[in-house]
């Protein structure tokens, strides 16, 4: 009976401490999501960016200068993802409009991974008031718009590089979002 009462003991010992630390975690990821999706619903394509974000929340429990170092992180994956393809495709195309077109928009792309780099120095250099980060940001936008010129108005597309362009595009409206969230906040302290 002894032995009994001291299971149950522990047992109640554990599910306190257990069930409040679950419920803890729960409410944290609730936050953060909350967060993500109103960063999310200031962006072009809320919708595209939530279904974008939510696989990668984990990497977003950080601080605001954090979300926009992530934001481009995944902006520069998707860049590089894209402009890999776009190589690929302007090596392999048997057709020469195509390869142009493939080619300008991986230089467009190139373009685009160094301006995200160059924002995320001059992020770590706390460089926020040199106004360099938005103007970046906005370059790559130019350079997203550039390559979708090339596929726009129903030009034949036949490896969906629009479809990337738009992804990336979200990718880079949050980059946006978040860098705008970041100086007001370092503007309102």
């Amino acid at each position: 009976m002894a032995n009994l009462i001291g299971i149950i003991s522990l047992i109640s010992i554990i599910l306190m401490f257990a069930i409040p630390a679950s419920s803890t975690r729960h409410q944290h990821k609730k936050e953060k999501d909350g967060e993500l999706r109103d960063l999310c619903s200031k962006t072009h394509d809320p919708d595209l960016c939530w279904k974008l974000l939510k696989s990668e929340r984990s990497k977003f429990h950080t601080d605001t200068k954090g979300v926009v170092e992530v934001s481009i992180d995944l902006a520069k994956e998707k860049a590089k993802e894209t402009k890999d393809k776009l190589s690929r495709l302007g090596e392999e195309s048997k057709n020469e409009k195509l390869k142009v077109k493939y080619f300008s928009c991986k230089k467009n792309y190139d373009d685009a991974i160094r301006d995200l780099n160059e924002a995320k120095e001059k992020l770590r250099k706390k460089e926020y008031y040199s106004g360099m980060i938005p103007v970046l940001v906005d370059d790559v936008i130019d350079e997203v718009k550039s390559c979708n010129n090339d596929f726009d108005n129903g030009a034949y597309d036949p490896a969906r590089i629009q479809k990337m362009n738009v992804e990336f595009g979200v990718y880079v409206d949050l980059v946006k979002v978040a860098v705008d969230c970041l100086l007001k906040e370092k503007r309102d302290r």
